[in-house]
């Protein structure tokens, strides 16, 4: 398998995931919601024609993550002061191990399937990037193959902000790469993406059942 996914995981503790979920529903129901998002993600990853480096943070939670999602996958640091240098250090890796094509995704996206996945991987047979926009302005999913990555990609984006798809796209076409545009998926960062994953996954869901477990223990309604 020549395929490598990097999930970018924060390990779960009051505080230190969601926190802007956690200031509508506090850090409980958001820790016990983002443990939801990460299992679904690698549930939906199961059988894939890829590798999974779940790439973690901080540093002291190494032997916690184990302990949360297993032995099956490879645990990797997010190394450097910001996002963009964590990005940098883990498509290096990656690439250094020999993966011709890398791609890395956000975790709090339960619904994400394994049919983008492999189309993404796809789209790496015949471009050079490939992204997936978040409703944020952000994206869930990035990639390249290893002939085109460039670690220039990731410096200076606004991190954290409504810029950072924006920006990154514009690196992108700057250093002329041609590239695939992933369809829109909702990221869930507030109480508002909470009621409509909820709308939207009202009855026959297939995706993110954990995540909609989770939900319908926590709240009596959000909608």
């Amino acid at each position: 398998m020549n395929n490598n996914i990097l999930l970018f995981v924060k390990y779960p503790k009051n505080g230190g995931v969601k926190t802007r979920l956690a200031k509508s529903i506090g850090d409980a129901a958001a820790v016990s919601l983002y443990k939801c998002f990460v299992e679904d993600i690698l549930s939906s990853l199961k059988g894939l024609n890829a590798h999974i480096w779940v790439c973690y943070y901080p540093e002291s939670a190494k032997d916690d993550m184990a302990v949360w999602l297993g032995n099956n996958y490879i645990y990797v640091l997010q190394k450097g002061e910001n996002l963009g240098k964590r990005l940098q250090h883990c498509f290096k890796s990656s690439f250094e191990k020999g993966f011709e094509k890398t791609i890395v995704l956000a975790s709090d996206i339960p619904e994400i399937s394994g049919n983008i996945i492999n189309n993404a991987f796809k789209c790496l047979e015949y471009k050079d990037a490939v992204i997936g926009p978040s409703d944020d302005g952000g994206y869930y999913l990035v990639g390249f193959n290893n002939k085109s990555y460039t670690t220039e990609i990731f410096d200076k984006i606004s991190w954290s902000t409504d810029l950072v798809y924006e920006e990154t796209l514009g690196k992108i076409e700057a250093y002329k790469l041609q590239y695939y545009v992933l369809d829109k998926i909702n990221d869930m960062d507030t109480i508002d993406d909470i009621r409509k994953f909820s709308i939207r996954n009202g009855n026959g869901f297939s995706r993110g059942l954990k995540t909609k477990r989770c939900i319908d223990a926590l709240f009596d309604k959000v909608y």
